[in-house]
């Protein structure tokens, strides 16, 4: 019984000539496409309708709202200045408190 196998060199040395071919006409046939841009669809604006009643803002808000206008925060990073806005009201949370406790007392 003959094998009837071809080894990887010989293989190699027969496609070889095929292979280099191909290669060099892929290169040239080749075309690069560029992408369309697709553009965005777009958005119709709502109309904004002035007797809608804006909500007020609440203690919070308008808390953070007064105080990141202040100087001593215009330093900061968002994330920081907020974090620091948010201590402070923390601290007036529990004056507040405090008053409060405080007025109930004196008012038994």
């Amino acid at each position: 019984m003959t094998d009837k196998r071809i080894t990887k060199s010989v293989r190699m040395k027969k496609y070889q000539e095929v292979y280099q071919t191909v290669v060099k006409t892929g290169d040239e046939t080749k075309k690069v496409q560029k992408r369309k841009s697709v553009p965005k669809p777009v958005k119709k604006e709502l109309p904004v309708s002035s007797s809608a009643p804006k909500k007020p803002l609440n203690s919070y808000q308008a808390f953070v709202r007064e105080e990141s206008k202040k100087e001593k925060y215009a330093k900061l990073r968002g994330s920081q200045r907020l974090s620091k806005i948010a201590e402070s009201w923390e601290k007036e949370k529990r004056k507040n408190k405090l008053k409060t406790k405080t007025e109930k007392i004196k008012n038994k």
